[in-house]
Protein backbone atom coordinates (compact mmCIF):
# COMPACT_ATOMS: atom_id res chain seq x y z
CA UNK A 1 0.00 0.00 0.00
CA UNK A 2 1.54 3.45 -0.99
CA UNK A 3 1.95 5.96 1.73
CA UNK A 4 -0.69 8.08 0.33
CA UNK A 5 -3.63 5.00 0.24
CA UNK A 6 -2.56 4.69 3.77
CA UNK A 7 -3.09 8.58 4.72
CA UNK A 8 -6.34 7.76 2.76
CA UNK A 9 -7.55 5.28 4.69
CA UNK A 10 -6.51 6.45 7.74
CA UNK A 11 -7.87 9.70 7.08
CA UNK A 12 -11.33 8.01 6.15
CA UNK A 13 -10.94 5.98 9.27
CA UNK A 14 -11.01 9.00 11.77
CA UNK A 15 -13.77 10.98 9.66
CA UNK A 16 -15.62 7.59 10.39
CA UNK A 17 -15.51 7.72 13.92
CA UNK A 18 -16.13 10.87 14.60
CA UNK A 19 -19.02 10.89 12.54
CA UNK A 20 -19.91 8.14 14.90
CA UNK A 21 -18.84 9.87 18.23
CA UNK A 22 -21.02 12.65 16.92
CA UNK A 23 -24.34 11.22 15.96
CA UNK A 24 -23.88 8.92 19.08
CA UNK A 25 -24.05 13.01 21.16
CA UNK A 26 -26.63 14.20 18.63
CA UNK A 27 -28.97 11.25 19.74
CA UNK A 28 -28.05 11.32 23.69
CA UNK A 29 -29.36 15.19 23.51
CA UNK A 30 -32.32 14.30 21.59
CA UNK A 31 -32.63 11.57 24.26
CA UNK A 32 -31.80 13.52 26.65
CA UNK A 33 -34.34 16.81 25.71
CA UNK A 34 -37.24 14.46 25.33
CA UNK A 35 -37.02 12.66 28.81
CA UNK A 36 -36.60 16.95 29.96
CA UNK A 37 -39.23 17.69 27.96
CA UNK A 38 -41.83 14.95 29.66
CA UNK A 39 -40.41 15.22 33.12
CA UNK A 40 -41.36 18.91 32.88
CA UNK A 41 -44.50 18.45 31.51
CA UNK A 42 -45.68 15.70 34.42
CA UNK A 43 -44.31 18.23 36.48
CA UNK A 44 -46.49 21.26 35.31
CA UNK A 45 -49.58 19.04 35.12
CA UNK A 46 -48.91 18.09 38.48
CA UNK A 47 -49.41 21.67 39.73
CA UNK A 48 -52.95 22.49 37.21
CA UNK A 49 -51.07 24.11 34.74
CA UNK A 50 -50.45 27.15 36.34
CA UNK A 51 -48.31 29.56 35.12
CA UNK A 52 -45.47 31.26 36.51
CA UNK A 53 -43.23 27.99 37.46
CA UNK A 54 -42.17 27.56 33.97
CA UNK A 55 -38.41 27.77 34.65
CA UNK A 56 -38.44 25.90 37.63
CA UNK A 57 -39.97 22.84 36.79
CA UNK A 58 -37.58 22.90 33.63
CA UNK A 59 -34.49 23.50 35.97
CA UNK A 60 -35.75 20.47 38.92
CA UNK A 61 -36.62 18.23 35.80
CA UNK A 62 -32.84 18.98 34.55
CA UNK A 63 -31.44 18.44 37.82
CA UNK A 64 -33.72 15.06 38.62
CA UNK A 65 -32.63 13.56 34.60
CA UNK A 66 -29.26 14.33 35.29
CA UNK A 67 -29.14 12.88 38.98
CA UNK A 68 -30.71 9.87 37.23
CA UNK A 69 -27.82 9.87 35.03
CA UNK A 70 -25.62 9.77 37.37
CA UNK A 71 -27.42 7.02 39.31
CA UNK A 72 -27.05 5.06 36.25
CA UNK A 73 -23.30 5.48 35.66
CA UNK A 74 -22.75 4.42 39.14
CA UNK A 75 -24.54 0.90 38.43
Amino acid sequence: MTNLKKHLTHTNEKQASVYDINSDTILQAESFYQMLSKSDYYRTEKRGFISGYEMDDWAKAELEIQASQKENLAT
